[in-house]
């Protein structure tokens, strides 16, 4: 078996560096950023097909909307390739999250 690339957002755009997240103390001792970058990208996937409880979940009430972070996030590709290429990534993973749930 061959090991899933994990998605990463290209994270060099002022605007992708200026979001906060809300993680608790647990999440940032024992999940990575890479492990937390997966998790985000899995809730942008379901955040775009109706389901934000998960994405609205990472961001504080008074921060920017789940729309914003969508945004912010899906142009943060420099390459319309890489997005198509993260795009498929997220979306193989997100079928099988669903795809367990009840």
């Amino acid at each position: 078996l061959k090991a899933r690339k994990a998605p990463v957002f290209q994270d060099w755009t002022q605007d992708f560096k200026d979001l906060e997240f809300s993680r608790g103390w647990m999440s940032v001792v024992n999940e990575t950023n890479k492990d937390f970058m997966s998790s985000l990208g899995i809730a942008i996937l379901k955040a775009q097909r109706g389901m934000h409880d998960d994405l609205e979940g990472m961001l504080f009430e008074d921060g920017p909307t789940a729309q914003y972070v969508i945004g912010v996030c899906l142009t943060a590709h420099g390459d319309e390739n890489d997005l198509h290429s993260e795009y498929d990534s997220y979306r193989n993973v997100a079928v099988e999250v669903l795809d367990k749930m009840p």
